[in-house]
């Protein structure tokens, strides 16, 4: 996790008092990504979201996902080129990562993967 999320998401993961305020603060960042990539981007923030549900159940988180798997799926789809090899390279800054986040996520919502 990177930058303030970063700090948000090991606040939840640590759990005890701290954690509901962290699950907000960390679903209150998501909202305020403007970027798809994984390093600060909400690929990065859905697959933290999708890490933490691993070890604890918050409904938040699951709201979360769902919201930022819509939101990916639909970058995806919007995406108005052909897909070229160069595109399989870069996962912090491209679209290797976007596609990890959402394999990621259907591992963690039992879903199979959106048709992108």
């Amino acid at each position: 996790m990177y930058g303030r999320a970063g700090l948000h998401w090991v606040r939840a993961l640590l759990g005890g008092s701290a954690r509901r305020a962290a699950v907000a603060a960390y679903a209150r960042y998501a909202q305020e990504c403007a970027d798809v990539e994984f390093i600060s981007g909400f690929a990065g923030v859905l697959t933290g979201a999708c890490l933490l549900l691993e070890q604890f159940e918050d409904m938040r988180l699951r709201n979360l996902v769902s919201a930022l798997v819509t939101r990916l799926s639909q970058a995806v789809r919007a995406r108005d080129q052909t897909w070229q090899p160069i595109d399989a390279t870069g996962f912090a800054h491209h679209w290797p990562g976007v596609i990890f986040a959402l394999l990621a996520a259907t591992k963690t919502s039992g879903e199979p993967p959106a048709a992108c």
